[in-house]
């Protein structure tokens, strides 16, 4: 029966059919793949996802200061302190493109990047409404294409008054409307390896009453990897308390982020001791609250290295370098990140 309905229809329905018969099998030769000469694109090569927060320890991280020679700068702190750095932190201003070349000597070095994106050259206004998309776009392109894991933290200290990202300049609501707009683009283009922290200072300035609470920041658990917050012990600065223990910089911010977003992991994204009166006991101190209960979901340290204010560096007295190294000889300080 099919034999003859070929055979008999007239001119015009028969070239159709035979149209319809010809496309049929070029469409299965073509699926065959046995087309001398035919390329299909290659599949999508497979990028690193987050990094998880739910590994037991704290990794260590240093922020070094010029990126000029880095990997000198890496060995020495490496060399002082006895313990290989999981994280090394630095800072990119907007208008600079992404840090590519930096990005391979830290991961050379066996250590996640993390990049502090200070968006200078822009207004939390004009990136909540897409001024800045295509810069954006191409810093996200470049991030995913590198292909490495890191952490990316944008628009760091949002709660205080000295940065002009600040929500004592914009608004709380602008700020976080200008983080989902990031956070959007890169999930766009498929940045999975770029982990986001949204990093705020240890206390709010101006104080924390009505709209500059941390909570008023936060843009939701759909729109951050880890959490990050900041502080340091400044030792009798002008306007500072004489005297800040670890735990006196963190445990009232460390319970207001359990509260704010149980299921997502900490860092101490910058932090150090001036150097002054006892400051290898803050250090020993403050390695010993890391390792407790009060404090277990810190998964990483970022120690501020330079000086800058005041000498941060934990070689700034012998006194000080051997309580830094003597606290990283404890193996809940992990070298690098799972």
């Amino acid at each position: 029966m099919l034999i003859s309905f070929f055979r008999e229809p007239a001119n015009e329905l028969r070239g159709s059919l035979k149209l319809v018969l010809v496309n049929l099998f070029i469409l299965a030769f073509l699926c065959s793949g046995c087309g001398e000469g035919i390329t299909r694109s290659a599949p999508s090569p497979s990028r690193p996802g987050k990094i998880p927060g739910n590994f037991t320890g704290c990794a260590t991280g240093a922020f070094l200061g010029s990126m000029e020679s880095f990997s000198s700068l890496i060995s020495s702190f490496e060399s002082g302190s006895g313990k290989e750095l999981a994280v090394v932190m630095w800072f990119v201003s907007w208008s600079e493109s992404f840090p590519g070349g930096l990005c391979d000597l830290v991961r050379a070095e066996g250590a996640v990047p993390m990049i502090t994106w200070e968006p200078w050259h822009a207004t939390v206004e004009s990136i909540a409404t897409g001024e800045f998309d295509s810069y954006i776009n191409d810093f996200a392109l470049a991030a995913r294409n590198w292909g490495g894991r890191l952490f990316l933290r944008p628009m760091h200290e949002m709660n205080g008054n000295w940065y002009p990202w600040s929500g004592f300049y914009s608004g709380t609501g602008e700020v976080v409307a200008a983080w989902k707009r990031i956070y959007g683009i890169f999930s766009g283009v498929g940045a999975t390896n770029v982990t986001f922290v949204w990093s705020i200072n240890h206390r709010s300035v101006p104080s924390p009453e009505g709209w500059n609470r941390i909570e008023n920041y936060y843009p939701g658990d759909a729109y951050v990897d880890w959490i990050g917050v900041d502080g340091y012990n400044w030792i009798g600065d002008s306007g500072e308390p004489t005297y800040e223990s670890f735990s006196q910089l963190f445990s009232s911010v460390y319970a207001t982020l359990e509260a704010l977003a149980s299921s997502k992991p900490l860092m101490i994204s910058e932090f150090a001791c001036a150097e002054g009166p006892d400051k290898d006991a803050w250090i020993t101190n403050a390695f010993n609250s890391l390792k407790g209960s009060s404090f277990s979901k810190f998964k990483a340290f970022v120690w501020f290295n330079i000086i800058k204010e005041r000498d941060w560096r934990v070689d700034s007295s012998p006194a000080a370098l051997s309580a830094f190294s003597s606290s990283m000889l404890d193996d809940y300080f992990i070298e690098s990140l799972p």
